[in-house]
């Protein structure tokens, strides 16, 4: 139900025909910024909600999306939000990179131990 996705990269895609591609003008809106706001509860509750159409499959379209109103603090704190964006998700990626090792290390003693080789 109009649930925003950030697609990075710079390889071609393919759009299914439900989606509405966004492109934010960088001049003024940052990217990661407008991905944020978009997936903030307070804002789809007052903003995005009251514009998703409830017909048989409910969804969002253009003209909804044009209605909803976008916060724009200026162009420096949304870079600096960006900043802070990317380290906590590098230091949520590396958690989980830790947690993954972890669990590795402990099936591995695990097995090594029902096998009698500890």
């Amino acid at each position: 139900s109009a649930k925003p996705c950030l697609v990075s990269g710079d390889e071609p895609l393919i759009f299914e025909s439900s989606l509405i591609r966004v492109r934010a003008n960088q001049e003024v809106l940052d990217h990661i910024f407008f991905f944020s706001y978009m997936s903030l509860p307070e804002a789809r509750k007052a903003f995005v909600f009251p514009n998703v159409t409830k017909s048989t499959i409910s969804g969002i379209n253009q003209a909804g999306l044009y209605r909803i109103p976008i916060f724009l603090p200026p162009l420096s704190l949304q870079r600096n939000y960006r900043a802070i964006y990317e380290k906590v998700k590098l230091s949520v990626l590396r958690y989980e990179e830790m947690i993954k090792q972890s669990q590795n290390l402990f099936n591995s003693l695990l097995h090594r131990a029902f096998r009698g080789e500890l």
